[in-house]
């Protein structure tokens, strides 16, 4: 959910000067802006196959017209297209037109391989509803094109503006020529710019006075290709910007400070005295104890809400309203914040709002104040260095989507000044959740003693934090027999065609998540990983762990690799051979393949043995305990996990 400022009064005193002025969409810096008139068949220089953008030009003006502000957005986009796959791909343009007030400009054209111009009239933008949220969208559906066409529009719209922070991206998985950028405001509004991933910063031009003007020109960018455990879109070539000042006044427009006591202001306002003696009932139905330690309340609280609201992204502003919350039991993830915060006022619970982003998306950046990493809302409790997600049903207290760490966030602090509260914002590290927090555990005891070809199995699995997330905290909601699936699942993971017996299950209850693993186990006999070749039996003990990712780069790596979260498994396995039976090759599962850095191992794959008569216990450790390895390390990185993989592989050979 995005911050959003929605105080329009407050946002026309912070951005006009004394001076009142007015302008036409004529006084534009690009209101003159065409394409060419006399388009030719586009001529490539070298065989491209599939897609090439020929130009890429976008320009984000802010004005006046009279009182009211506007954001002015031109884009002119020309891909040469020269496979079937290409044309599909760009067949359909999608208009961005949420939030645009007016369509000033609208244009779009296929000029084919052999020259003719196809150019679209109204008819050819369609109108379609996404019935799922309901929302209107338009397109350009383009006809006439065959390999070697061009595909080109540009559109000028009038819309609401975002000017507190936006990030415009300059980079995609394709090929491009002539990509610019141009932001321009009035001259009493400066703007700020910051450039990316090897964007070159952005200029200022200095021949025109009664504006700002900032660009950035690019002769060619370079596509950059997805990498798996890489998030693609923060390592694209990007520019943010927001407009920072009102020279006018010396006054600044967008600030974390600002930020923090608009959403401090929203949050903790103050309640009536009914509302308050609502709030007290709903904690006496919460089993909280004044006994009870600080963390043993909040985890009492966090599963209490989540267990009796139902929150979800609703845009209804009803549901941000407490008494209309506490009345149906629904809230959006604003009227979530507001019902956590006012509960732990009462508990007399020191926490702080925090505001970021999920770096999928965006890297949060400390150095430059902008509204755009202002996205998703935790709660901070520094008493027991905490979190927990207000809206996220799937996870409990100490554990927030796994997105929102190893990322910066804005906590905001309450401050008392006299009669006055207020909000101060600290940009701060999100810590990632240790990995021990996240185990993946498996205990398997194999008996051959009464026949080789079938032993008998007793599994327990274990898993906690991350790896029991959707699994822990949804178990009492589903059906008996989805339960019952469940459990069933967890233990068919590894043998998928047997008979359970003796099936059983601890620890699955949310409150339980984040302090006991949900525990499931079973005894089955199998012969799936028993083979016979000759007078020997081949035991596929590696199977036994699992399917396991193995990476191969036969090109160059590029980018760091990033994990969703840090994570740790620990196996064991025994099993027990007839006394005329021995295993010919026990050392190949002894394997230690780790990276270290300055005495530490930050992850590693360890496996060895002991044999104790005919009885072999071997145990597994694989854990990874950074979110990013770096470039550098990647090698590193690929050697471990593809250790996994490669005890994947391993057979043993049983000779009796």
């Amino acid at each position: 959910m995005k911050f959003i400022y929605k105080n329009t009064l407050a946002v026309l005193t912070l951005l006009l000067c004394v001076t009142s002025m007015t302008v036409t969409a004529q006084e534009l810096y690009y209101a003159d802006y065409d394409w060419d008139t006399d388009p030719k068949a586009y001529q490539a220089e070298t065989s491209v196959d599939g897609e090439l953008v020929l130009k890429n030009k976008r320009a984000v003006e802010f004005e006046f017209v009279g009182e009211a502000f506007y954001e002015f957005f031109l884009h002119h986009k020309k891909i040469y297209v020269n496979s079937d796959e290409a044309i599909e791909r760009n067949n359909r343009v999608y208009l961005p037109t949420a939030d645009v007030e007016e369509v000033l400009i609208q244009k779009a054209r296929v000029i084919t391989s052999k020259g003719k111009v196809i150019e679209l009239d109204e008819d050819d933008i369609l109108e379609a509803k996404d019935e799922e949220n309901r929302q209107s969208f338009r397109y350009f559906a383009f006809e006439g094109v065959d390999k070697g066409s061009c595909i080109e529009y540009f559109f000028l719209f009038k819309k609401y503006p975002e000017f507190r922070g936006t990030r415009v991206i300059l980079q995609s998985d394709r090929d491009a020529r002539n990509v610019s950028f141009d932001l321009i405001s009035p001259g009493f509004l400066k703007p700020k710019v910051k450039s990316y991933n090897g964007l070159p910063e952005m200029e200022q031009d200095t021949t025109i006075s009664e504006k700002f003007r900032f660009f950035v020109e690019m002769a060619e960018v370079p596509k950059l290709e997805e990498e798996i455990l890489a998030p693609f879109r923060p390592n694209l070539m990007n520019v943010k910007y927001k407009l920072d000042r009102n020279i006018s006044e010396n006054r600044e427009l967008a600030s974390f400070g600002f930020a923090a006591e608009n959403v401090y202001q929203n949050i903790y306002k103050k309640k009536s005295k009914s509302l308050v003696k609502k709030l007290k009932k709903l904690l006496k139905e919460s089993d909280i104890a004044k006994k009870d330690d600080t963390v043993t309340k909040l985890r009492k609280l966090d599963d209490f809400i989540k267990q009796n609201f139902s929150i979800d992204d609703i845009p209804v502003q009803e549901l941000s309203e407490l008494d209309k919350v506490l009345e149906v039991k629904v809230a959006n993830i604003r009227g979530a914040l507001k019902l956590y915060t006012s509960l732990l006022e009462i508990l007399d619970i020191d926490h702080q709002v925090v505001l970021t982003i999920d770096r999928n998306r965006m890297k949060f950046d400390p150095d430059f104040e902008a509204f755009c990493f202002l996205s998703d809302y935790i709660l901070y409790f520094p008493d027991v260095d905490m979190y927990t997600s207000p809206s996220d049903i799937s996870l409990r207290m100490g554990f927030v989507p796994a997105e929102l760490t190893h990322n910066y966030g804005l906590f905001i602090k309450t401050v008392k000044l006299g009669e006055f509260t207020t909000g101060i914002g600290t940009v701060k590290y999100i810590e990632p959740i240790a990995y021990d927090k996240s185990d993946s555990n498996l205990y398997l005891d194999l008996d051959f003693t009464e026949a080789i070809d079938e032993p008998k199995v007793h599994l327990r699995t274990e898993a906690s934090g991350y790896n029991a997330q959707f699994l822990q905290t949804y178990y009492n909601l589903l059906k008996e027999d989805q339960k019952k699936e469940l459990v069933e699942s967890m233990i068919k993971s590894i043998s998928n065609e047997v008979t359970l017996e003796n099936v059983s299950s601890e620890n699955m209850n949310g409150i339980d998540f984040g302090v006991k693993p949900m525990i499931a186990s079973a005894d089955y006999s199998s012969s799936d990983f028993i083979e016979k070749a000759g007078k020997k039996y081949l035991f596929k003990i590696g199977e036994l762990i699992g399917p396991q990712m193995e990476m191969y780069q036969e090109e160059e790596r590029k980018l760091n690799v990033e994990s969703r979260f840090n994570r740790n498994y620990h196996r064991e396995i025994t099993f027990e051979l007839p006394s005329d039976y021995k295993v010919s090759n026990l050392e190949s599962l002894n394997m230690d393949i780790f990276h270290e850095e300055d005495g530490d191992r930050t992850m590693s794959f360890t496996s060895s043995y002991t044999l104790e008569g005919n009885k072999v216990k071997v145990i597994v450790d694989e854990y990874y305990k950074d979110i990013e390895t770096s470039l550098e390390d990647f090698e590193s990185y690929r050697k471990v996990i593809n250790a996994a993989a490669d005890f994947n592989k391993i057979v043993l050979f049983l000779e009796g």
